[in-house]
């Protein structure tokens, strides 16, 4: 899927990036989102199993052990990748929701982590996603799944 540039999601007047403009980019509507929320209790279910996987394949990376050095730092990061990744499922794409992602992407770009390494880590949670999705036979929602998941990286590597 190619990236939209930047200022197809401004706001001109304010600067703001225009969830709804995002969201119809992507043809990404509420009954979608009311949808999703279908698959938030078999992630729920599984989300140890998906993070346990995760932390496995970035520790391949160098940068990811810079970064997350120690038991608390792995802790927190955790915890925080733990919320947000249900928080996917959660329906909801608002204000708050799309400035959780900036500050997320902001971090990013403090600690210099190239957007190669995001992409790959979406790679892996799309591939983990759909893995539970055929396996609780739930193949309708793959494709609003995958619509989540490029929205969020793409907004993720905006910065």
């Amino acid at each position: 899927m190619q990236k939209m540039p930047i200022g197809k999601y401004l706001n001109l007047d304010t600067g703001k990036i225009s969830i709804d403009r995002i969201l119809s980019h992507y043809r990404f509507d509420k009954e979608q989102a009311i949808q999703i929320r279908k698959v938030r209790p078999q992630i729920e279910q599984r989300i140890e199993e998906i993070l346990d996987g995760f932390y496995e394949f970035i520790f391949n990376f160098e940068h990811a052990k810079r970064f997350i050095d120690t038991e608390e730092r792995l802790s927190m990061h955790r915890q925080l990748l733990r919320s947000w990744l249900l928080s996917l499922f959660n329906g909801r794409y608002d204000d708050a929701y799309f400035n959780y992602l900036n500050r997320i992407s902001e971090i990013h770009v403090h600690i210099g982590l190239p957007t190669h390494y995001v992409n790959a880590a979406f790679s892996y949670l799309r591939e983990s996603f759909n893995k539970v999705l055929i396996e609780e036979d739930l193949l309708g929602l793959i494709h609003i799944v995958n619509r989540v998941i490029d929205i969020n990286l793409d907004l993720l590597s905006l910065s």
